[in-house]
């Protein structure tokens, strides 16, 4: 009938909408627009069927327009429930004593989970927002003023170069610090598909003195409480900013105690489970578990110092840049602290309560300043390599000559694997041959 026929016609369009939007809350989909955390929770389905591909109501008319009786229609989706059911149920699992294990399948339920929509991922999603905005990856402008996103683009259109929520420039590639789409040609472009037409845009791109963000362009961002470039700063003036605008249901509060973290410096600096990094890795992982995480982690061994890389600003000098720029600066104010502090000793004498508790503070510092200097010899190591990244790669090549510093076994396997002539194929497997760095 024409009533099935519009019914049908309508569903896909329908079903890729509904999907887009959801995709659009999350990182790393191509659609992604703006995390959860700033979206009215509840406003998206989140499960789809696997018994209905058009579901129940258009199916009852196709069956109806087939000339199926109810209790032939009935018959007929019990028996393909039964097909399915048998088709996706998990063998049995036994223990070592041969019993039968707990049943950990779905219980007959065919409803399979598109995204986890729990508040530790929402909260873990926004995070990781934050960070993409200091790095320059999302554009804050859309947190601020989400009429500013494309218009979503046709299903047969290409697909983006970037997703909706990129930072771009007016080419409608990554934007960099003398590159950023002005909010005019935003609203100018037709979708995230195509880019505006520069004819009837009269300015087209800002610099970064004039983007509403201080965005760190150089690809590096230390965790260094109290400095002014520090990652835990820089993520809460981004979130101050938003909050200011869109007035989130939660604040950092929130998003704490939803991590399981005092302060979002613990969050960053918990290396395992629990933490940014673990967290960030299991984001972004491609088909077949491969992990491709963007943002870097290079810690020190206690903790107490790092630094945050973000992938797509590798280049044959980002190590130098970071050496030069944050780590060299941070041992030199450190060992200038020390200094004052064994002064200050010296000058209190050898005993009483002052001088005891600067005696903690000198023996804290030197503990301070030794993991600073090992940090840096590790980073240095890896700088003095020269290898000049090739982003073709892939991200865990690229991260295997910083092994000693990122806490991840998989840099340091694929970095053994190198080392043994693994990966030939690979930019850096030939660079690392030429050195004779290869067993």
């Amino acid at each position: 009938s024409q009533e099935t026929e519009a019914q049908v016609q309508h569903v896909p369009s329908r079903f890729i909408d509904a999907t887009r939007t959801l995709l659009g809350r999350f990182e790393p989909w191509q659609e992604f627009q703006l995390p959860a955390f700033l979206v009215t929770a509840g406003e998206q389905e989140t499960m789809w069927q696997l018994n209905t591909l058009v579901g129940n109501d258009v199916e009852r008319l196709i069956a109806t327009d087939a000339g199926l009786t109810e209790e032939q229609t009935i018959t007929l989706c019990r028996d393909l429930d039964e097909a399915i059911l048998i088709r996706t149920q998990k063998p049995d699992v036994r223990n070592a004593d041969g019993e039968e294990g707990e049943d950990e399948g779905d219980n007959g339920d065919s409803s399979q989970s598109i995204l986890d929509l729990s508040d530790r991922a929402v909260a873990e999603g926004f995070v990781s927002y934050l960070v993409g905005i200091v790095f320059g990856r999302w554009d804050i402008r859309f947190a601020l003023d989400p009429t500013l996103l494309p218009k979503a683009h046709a299903v047969l259109d290409p697909l983006p170069v970037c997703p909706p929520g990129t930072l771009v420039g007016a080419d409608g590639l990554p934007a960099n610090s003398s590159n950023i789409a002005s909010e005019e040609w935003l609203r100018a472009r037709p979708n995230a598909s195509y880019i505006a037409d520069v004819k009837l845009v009269e300015v087209c791109s800002i610099t970064s003195d004039n983007y509403p963000f201080q965005v760190q362009w150089d690809g590096v961002i230390p965790d260094d409480a109290g400095g002014t470039s520090d990652i835990v700063n820089l993520a809460e003036q981004a979130f101050e900013r938003i909050r200011r605008k869109s007035n989130p249901s939660h604040g950092e509060q929130w998003l704490c105690d939803t991590l399981g973290v005092k302060g979002l410096r613990e969050y960053f600096r918990r290396a395992g489970k629990g933490g940014f990094w673990d967290d960030h890795v299991n984001r972004f992982k491609a088909k077949r578990g491969r992990r491709a995480p963007v943002y870097w982690l290079l810690q020190s061994s206690k903790r107490n110092y790092a630094l945050w890389l973000y992938y797509q600003r590798l280049d044959k000098d980002l190590l130098f840049k970071a050496l030069v720029n944050y780590v060299e600066p941070k041992v030199r104010l450190e060992t200038s602290r020390i200094e004052t502090l064994r002064s200050q000793k010296s000058a209190a004498g050898e005993s009483g309560k002052e001088a005891k508790r600067l005696a903690k503070e000198v023996e804290r510092q030197e503990e301070f300043l030794s993991e600073l200097r090992d940090f840096e010899d590790k980073l240095r190591r890896a700088a003095d390599l020269h290898l000049e990244p090739d982003l073709n790669d892939g991200v865990v090549l690229n991260i295997a000559p910083l092994h000693e510093l990122v806490p991840w076994k998989e840099a340091r396997n694929y970095w053994k694997e190198l080392l043994e002539g693994k990966y030939e194929w690979s930019s850096i497997g030939k660079q690392l041959r030429q050195k004779g760095l290869v067993k």
